[in-house]
Formats: C-alpha cells, structure tokens, sequence
C-alpha cells in the first residue's frame, strides 16, 4: 500500500474509533442519565441563588409535584422552616458537607415530610455553582421514634409499675414506680428471674401466666400477691400482655402491676364491720339471755355473804366470785355495745392487779411446772379502768400460759418508763414474755384483727383486738417482738400505760365524783 493509501486509510481508521467512543460515551451517559432519573433516592441540585434546578422522579415522587410545578422554582417554597433552609445553603457555600442534617419538607397536598439531607457543593473557581443533595424520607421512622419516646414518658412518669420479661421470666425492663414499689432499683432487679417477686407457694402462678403469653393470651387485672425486697407482701393487680418482635413473634411479656394493698384492707375491714355487727347481733341475744342467770347468781352470793357462820378462807372465795362475777357483767356489756366505755378512771396499784390476774389465770394443772418470773421495779400507780386493764392483762397471761405449755417460762416486768412517742410523758410499763414457739412471721400483721386466730375452734379471735382497744383508750403504746428461731424462740409483749390521767380521764372523774355526791 503506498503512502497516500495508508494515510486514507488510518483517516477513516481514526474517524471510526472517534465515532464508536462517541457513541460509547453517549450510552453510557444516557445509562448514567437514566440511573439517576429514576433511583429510588430523592436527588436534585440546587442553584447559588435558592433556584431548584434539577431533580429526578423519586423527589417528584416524595413530593407530590410535576416537573414544571417543582424545578425553576425557589427551594425555601417547599422547606417548612426557613431558618433550618438558611443554616443549609450557609453552610454549602462554605464548602461544607452535610451528613444527614434534618429538615422538614412540604409536599403538594400540604402534608409535611421529615427528611435528612445528605449534600456538598459544587464549586468552579472556588465559587459555588450548584448543591448536589440526596433526599431521605424518615417520617415514619421519626413517628415511631416520637412514639417510642411517647410511650417511653409514659411509663417513667407512671404511677403503677411497668416492667417486661422475656419468655424464661428474666426481667428485662423496669421503671420508676416498679423501684419504689418494690424497692428493687433497675439495675439490681433486671437480668434476675421474676420469680424474686412472688411468694414461693404462687411460683406455679408463672408458669401459667408464661403458658398463657407464648399463646398470645393477654390477662388482666389478675389479683394475687407480691413480695417487696425487705420481705413485706403486698396485694397486687396484674395486667400481661405479649410482646412481639418485627416479624409478629412473641418474645416476652410487659407487665403492669398496681398496688391493691389499700383497697384490700379497705375491703377487709369492711367485711369485718359487717362480721362485728352480725356479731353485734349475737351479742344482744346473748346479754339478754345470760342477764338473769347472772343476776341470780349475784343474789345467791349476796345472800351467802351475809351467812355469818362463814369462815374467813370462804367470805374470801366468795368476794373472789363476786369481782369476777362483776368482771363477766361488765365483758357482756361490752360484748353488747362493743367496748363501749367505762365512765370512771380510778387509781390502779399495776402490781397487785398483776398479782390477781396470775392467782386466776395459773392455778391447777397449768401452774405444774411452769415459772413465773416476775420484777416489780416500782409501786407507781396509774389512772386508768380497773375492770378493763384486768382484762388486759387477763388475755396476755393467757396467751403466754397456752404458748408455754407444761414446762415453759413467763417473766412480768413493771417499771418506770416514758413513752417512746413522747418522752415527756411518764408512765408504767409492762412486759410480758413468754418461752412459746413464737409466731409465724405470715400472720403477725394480722394478730390484732378482730376475728383473726389461730386456735381454730378454741379460739374468738378478739383476745388481741381488745387487749389493742384497752391500750389505745388508756392512750397507752404496744409493742411486739417474736421470734421462732429453734432455741430462741418466745413472744414479748410491752405495754406503756401513762401515769397521768389526759384531760378526757380527768373528765370522767370529775363527772363521776359530781354524780355520787349528788
């Protein structure tokens, strides 16, 4: 080939490789073209001055708009918050880069769109030409974000309890009224097994509750019992509902408890108002039948007490007789008004009422082999109701005795004391302790309940309920301590009874001394 030849020849060579990258270059534009015009991310570009001068379909598709309703048009016409426009573009023709900065974004049928924007600037020269920014819608995200932080205030600030399980009953949340109801703060109580909480004879309880949770099984209002950190029960009211994952599996349990405590005792003691009056009833009946048998028997002792050929050890037999015959008179009549009060506070020598109370309660079999211990550390009267401080007294010495059995040990102790809620008031006080095995720390909240006992058939379940009353309506305090740790075990009982009379006691006597000297 000559030279002329080879020259047409790498002409057309060179004019073909110009037109096939032309042509390559001009696919692969329109490929790039056609990528970005219909991503499935919001993009657009806008100008130095605000002008909107491009965008692809994802961002017409966002907001709602047609090309010509959205592109030549100024940006901060579809931004809601034109300070959050301005700190934009600033921050753009400083050169810099936006990584997921929130805005807020109108569409066209005036609904609001939360975004993030992700953008730099284009510049020429060091000057800025146009923004490339990338869109993201993140409503619903941020709806369920505000949700979760809705719901989140919620449970902090609520009054009742929320925590949550997961299926083997670990605790996995806890809020705020859950640590002051159970005194269990967050992070001692979360990763332990819900079991702590419950009594160990309602442990059979979760196994239900869990069986019930892993069917979709929602329970409310279940009410059962609870156990603080220190031990203390406490009624509760349960609601559990499932809690499920993303894709609909149950995974765990929220739970809402609600402390009843309150309402049940409210609930309690109207039910033992309605016992008392029921009882109250009886009581009539009772008094009324009982009233003349009584008063036979008071007649027959007058008249034996008038029988001169009587010998000294029988006229005391039957003063003895007479003061209890009195004392029942007057427990009927209590009985009947229930603990109506007495209208006279005399002086009362503690020691020889305790003495007297020892010589008709421990007698016959019941004094073989028992001790009694007793410390007298003062001789100080008080003002008070004889008939019912006897009683007092009376069911205290009781207790001990059938606590003690046949071989155990009472210790009665009088002294001088002060109160402990008042140390300026002086007084008398009296313990009473016993050997016995104690009592059960399940019912020592419910000892002074009326009804409440533990004798069955053997007992009324008032002895402690009016040995309370008696102390409360001399203004007195009691305290229990017990125990039933083998070897250790026993009950002690200390009873303050003030040395002054208050005004009402001074009352009474004031007004009793009128009516007898009239």
């Amino acid at each position: 080939m000559n030279s002329s030849g080879r020259d047409r020849y790498l002409r057309h060579a060179t004019l073909y490789e110009n037109n096939t990258a032309g042509e390559e270059l001009a696919r692969r534009e329109a490929e790039l073209r056609d990528f970005v015009d219909n991503s499935v991310v919001a993009l657009h570009r806008v100008g130095a001055d605000g002008t909107i001068l491009w965008a692809n379909r994802a961002e017409m598709e966002l907001l709602g708009y047609t090309p010509e309703e959205y592109i030549g048009h100024n940006i901060s016409e579809f931004h809601v918050d034109a300070d959050v426009l301005k700190d934009i573009l600033t921050s753009l023709s400083r050169g810099e880069t936006l990584h997921g900065r929130e805005a807020c974004l109108r569409r066209k049928d005036g609904s609001l769109r939360r975004v993030v924007i992700y953008s730099n600037a284009y510049l020429e020269a060091g000057k800025f030409v146009h923004t490339r920014c990338f869109t993201l819608d993140v409503t619903e995200q941020a709806a369920a974000i505000e949700a979760g932080q809705r719901l989140a205030a919620i449970v902090t600030s609520s009054e009742d309890a929320i925590a949550s399980k997961d299926l083997n009953g670990i605790i996995t949340s806890w809020n705020g009224s859950a640590e002051r109801m159970f005194g269990w703060k967050a992070d001692e109580i979360i990763g332990r097994p819900v079991l702590v909480l419950i009594p160990p004879e309602l442990h059979s309880d979760e196994d239900l509750i869990l069986g019930k949770i892993r069917r979709g099984e929602r329970i409310e209002h279940f009410e059962t019992v609870r156990v603080r950190k220190d031990g203390e029960r406490i009624a509760v009211s349960l609601t559990v509902s499932p809690i499920k994952d993303a894709g609909g599996r149950i995974i765990g349990a929220a739970k809402i408890v609600r402390d009843i405590t309150e309402r049940k005792r409210t609930e309690d003691g109207l039910r033992r108002a309605e016992k008392m009056a029921a009882t109250g009833r009886l009581a009539a009946t009772i008094a009324h039948e009982i009233n003349n048998p009584m008063q036979a028997l008071a007649n027959l002792l007058a008249l034996i007490a008038h029988n001169t050929n009587l010998d000294q050890g029988t006229r005391q037999l039957v003063e003895l007789a007479d003061s209890e015959l009195t004392r029942m008179s007057h427990i009927a009549r209590q009985m009947l008004s229930f603990y109506r009060e007495s209208s006279t506070a005399l002086p009362v020598k503690v020691n020889d009422l305790l003495d007297e109370v020892l010589g008709l309660t421990v007698t016959g079999d019941r004094a073989k082999g028992l001790r009694i211990e007793r410390r007298y550390d003062t001789t100080a009267e008080i003002y008070g109701f004889p008939i019912e401080l006897r009683q007092l007294f009376v069911n205290l010495i009781t207790n001990a005795v059938e606590a003690v059995g046949a071989r155990g040990r009472i210790r009665i102790h009088v002294a001088d004391a002060r109160d402990w809620k008042s140390p300026s008031r002086h007084g008398v006080r009296v313990v009473i302790a016993d050997t016995g095995p104690g009592i059960a720390p399940d019912i020592r909240r419910q000892i002074f309940q009326p009804f409440f006992t533990t004798k069955l058939a053997k007992g009324t379940g008032l002895g402690l309920w009016v040995v309370q009353g008696i102390v409360d309506k001399h203004e007195g305090t009691l305290r229990m301590r017990t125990s039933v740790q083998p070897g250790r075990s026993g009950t002690v009982f200390s009873i303050f009874l003030p040395q002054q009379p208050s005004a009402a006691l001074l009352y009474t006597r004031a007004t009793a001394s009128t009516e007898n000297a009239a």
